[in-house]
């Protein structure tokens, strides 16, 4: 914390941190390593290639695009929950790698992606063009 910021202020940056860190799944973050053990070190878009991070198939999936994952998830290729496990993965990966989340809805995420497979599974159509692709909002 800069010794710039008013006690106040650096106080509730410090509590804030620590809200937003306490929900990131320990499980995904204890298996993630150092971004010098990478297999490109000091290169935090490798991180999530680290061995036994993803299986293949995950991997398959985060390096699919939007479109292709929207295509995937309607034609019962993949389902919306596997999907979202994917990107939680990634997305902790990339919190590691440059402290870039302000905050991760990983268990809104998974109970939406679940309703979803339910409702494409119960009705046999997509909610929506983009059904079950997972997405982020970054503000200024």
């Amino acid at each position: 914390m800069s010794d710039t910021l008013p006690p106040l202020l650096a106080e509730r940056c410090t509590a804030l941190r620590a809200a937003r860190d306490a929900q990131l799944p320990p499980q995904i973050l204890s298996r993630i390593p150092s971004l010098e053990s990478t297999p490109r070190p000091g290169d935090p878009s490798s991180l999530y290639q680290t061995p036994d991070l993803l299986t293949p198939r995950q991997l398959e999936i985060v390096q699919t695009d939007a479109t292709g994952l929207a295509k995937s998830i309607a034609s019962k290729q993949y389902t919306s929950v596997e999907v979202i496990q994917a990107f939680i993965i990634t997305a902790c990966c990339a919190h590691q790698g440059t402290n870039c989340l302000a905050w991760l809805f990983a268990e809104e995420a998974l109970e939406r992606a679940k309703w979803l497979d339910a409702e494409l599974e119960r009705t046999g159509k997509v909610v929506g063009p983009m059904h079950g692709v997972p997405m982020s909002v970054k503000g200024e």
